[in-house]
């Protein structure tokens, strides 16, 4: 964990958004501490993706909208594809996209 934390903050000035995925079961467990300060410390944009929607408790999405009600985020599920398509079209929304051609083709290429 300590390589891989290491290796994203020297790549985050490379960024222009971080998308961080977390586990939609425990939203607020499954985030790494350092690197929320690491984000917030060089002020990047952030999008939170909370995967596995569909095993997640019915109340998660207002239990974070309550808790993070100005961070950006969505609720998808990989396994059935739920939400996935809506990443981009949140991402331009929420945010100013310098790359998002780069952006665009990455996802779509991955997907």
């Amino acid at each position: 964990m300590l390589k891989t934390t290491r290796e994203i903050q020297s790549r985050l000035s490379q960024v222009d958004i971080v998308v961080e995925v977390r586990d939609a079961r425990i939203p607020f467990s499954s985030c790494n501490d350092i690197l929320e300060k690491e984000i917030k410390n060089r002020q990047k944009q952030k999008l939170i993706i909370f995967n596995k929607a569909d095993l997640a408790h019915a109340n998660t999405p207002q239990i974070v909208a309550k808790h993070l009600p100005n961070t950006p985020h969505i609720f998808t599920s990989a396994t059935d594809g739920f939400n996935i398509k809506n990443i981009i079209s949140t991402c331009l929304k929420k945010f100013t996209i310098v790359r998002y051609i780069q952006f665009h083709k990455f996802i779509f290429q991955k997907v």
